[in-house]
């Protein structure tokens, strides 16, 4: 019997590749296991570190709500406090609104006497105007500061002076003595029996147009720039009024007023020669007292005092109850 010969098997090289690689398959995979091992260990401990993080970043805001919460208590009661302010101004401001309707009552009631009333208050306003003027005048004349506006205890205490002034609130007075001394003219001529007929026909017209004197409207127009304190302006218009009408009534009191308006303006030199011009002039007006006292300050404001002070002396001897004189005594004094 014929032995039988063996069939050698067709994948036995594969097989014996693989026994010789299994080997290295082996420490492959273990080394990837290892490799995998090291990478959870990193993961683990990033996420850790993180989860340390959040836990402080918890904590910062417990604490942070705590104080939060800490001052909401706080300021709940001012909250309370700023509530019933809120409340009491909205309970006045409905007090007032209910006061501000009954004034609207009572004026809507009273809207008869507002003719009335804004007359009288017109009337007050005029009257004030007239004792700032008043005031103005004695202030200049007198030497004061004209630069202080007179409160109304101001002008009573002074109103003895003031009283005493001849020519602030006499019959010389800048409103109502100079614009009475240009009307005398006018009316000596009117009632002459010459004019008798023509005063009888201007009389008996019913409507008299009244003519505007020029000589009236320069020295008027003079008087404002003054008291505007324009006093280079006025002593223009002044110096006008002087040489165009030489005869009026009112000329010693433009030359006096030119001499006004140099001693507001620091020209005491030619303030001395208008005041001169008075004192020399016209010995019997009742501006030489007030020429002679201005006249002495502006000597001395030029240095020359004891010319200055036999004028005030002078004033003193011949006006001893003028408020010229009470001036005088004043700057005598000092």
């Amino acid at each position: 019997m014929t032995p039988m010969t063996p069939v050698p098997l067709p994948h036995a090289p594969r097989c014996a590749r693989f026994r010789a690689r299994a080997p290295f398959a082996l420490l492959s995979c273990l080394a990837l296991l290892l490799c995998l091992g090291c990478v959870q260990q990193d993961d683990i401990h990033a996420l850790q570190l993180q989860i340390d993080s959040q836990q402080r970043q918890i904590k910062d805001l417990h604490a942070e709500l705590q104080a939060n919460q800490a001052q909401i208590t706080e300021l709940r009661p001012a909250q309370a406090n700023q509530y019933a302010e809120v409340e009491s101004l909205r309970v006045e401001i409905a007090r007032l609104n209910g006061e501000l309707d009954e004034l609207n009552r009572t004026a809507n009631t009273a809207a008869v006497d507002r003719s009335e009333t804004s007359k009288t208050m017109k009337g007050m306003r005029e009257e004030l105007d007239r004792n700032n003027l008043l005031w103005q005048e004695a202030a200049a004349i007198l030497a004061l500061d004209l630069d202080v506006a007179p409160t109304k205890a101001t002008f009573l205490a002074n109103a003895t002076q003031i009283n005493g002034f001849s020519w602030a609130v006499s019959a010389t007075s800048m409103n109502a003595t100079d614009n009475n001394a240009t009307g005398q003219n006018a009316t000596a001529n009117a009632t002459s029996p010459a004019n008798a007929g023509v005063l009888a026909a201007a009389q008996a017209a019913t409507v008299a147009k009244p003519t505007v004197n020029p000589a009236d409207a320069l020295y008027t127009q003079a008087l404002e720039s003054f008291k505007a304190r324009e006093y280079e302006k006025a002593q223009r218009i002044w110096q006008e009024f002087t040489e165009t009408f030489k005869k009026h009534p009112l000329m010693a009191n433009a030359l006096f007023w030119q001499g006004e308006c140099f001693y507001q303006m620091r020209d005491y030199a030619r303030a001395v020669l208008a005041y001169q011009k008075v004192i020399e002039s016209y010995p019997n007006n009742s501006k030489y007292p007030a020429a002679l006292l201005k006249q002495g300050i502006s000597f001395q404001r030029l240095g020359r005092d004891k010319a200055g002070r036999l004028l005030l002396e002078d004033v003193v001897k011949k006006f001893p109850q003028s408020a010229e004189a009470k001036r005088a005594k004043e700057l005598l004094e000092k």
